[in-house]
């Protein structure tokens, strides 16, 4: 490399073109007001409702499907095969809803159907990266006083994934 040449190569610029890579989150800290507004994140959820014509999806977190559900604008990953009651993984940016109504959105770049994912062992995986995270922000002294995220709430056995006061809107039929 030229040291006297002040023009820089190309690959240099290469990484401020690319968009964030998302932080994990979990389905509950998002729809809890925990994850700031133009966050890119990454999630998780079982699809619960596909509105085709409004390009959102809902997907219910697990554990507690009838208490956290999320909005994701799917305008940007259109066309795909929504599976109802499958396990997705999204990839994109929280943002407010356009209607007024003030509610947030996650408007996916990536959604991926990752139905079979042993669930437990990413919550694991999730939660000893924000350690692994907070350590190696922290002074070595410090080390010893990370906290550990809260859990995930636990279901209640009456929960369902068909709360009675949503409406299911059909998924498309497939040809085949």
């Amino acid at each position: 490399m030229n040291l006297h040449n002040p023009i820089l190569p190309v690959w240099t610029l290469v990484p401020t073109m690319l968009p964030n890579p998302g932080i994990y989150y979990f389905p509950w800290e998002i729809s809890d007001g925990q994850v700031p507004e133009g966050s890119t994140l990454r999630t998780f959820g079982r699809l619960y409702l596909y509105d085709m014509a409004r390009s959102l999806v809902t997907l219910a977190a697990p554990q507690k499907p009838d208490q956290c559900q999320l909005l994701v604008c799917t305008n940007l990953v259109e066309p795909f095969e929504a599976h109802g009651n499958f396990l997705y993984m999204v990839l994109g940016e929280l943002e407010r809803m356009e209607d007024g109504c003030g509610a947030f959105v996650v408007r996916a770049r990536l959604l991926t159907c990752v139905e079979g994912m042993d669930l437990s062992l990413l919550e694991k995986a999730i939660l000893e990266q924000r350690l692994h995270l907070q350590r190696k922000q922290q002074p070595i002294e410090d080390a010893s006083t990370v906290q550990a995220p809260p859990p995930a709430p636990q279901p209640l056995p009456s929960d369902s994934l068909e709360p009675e006061s949503m409406v299911q809107v059909p998924l498309p039929q497939t040809l085949g």
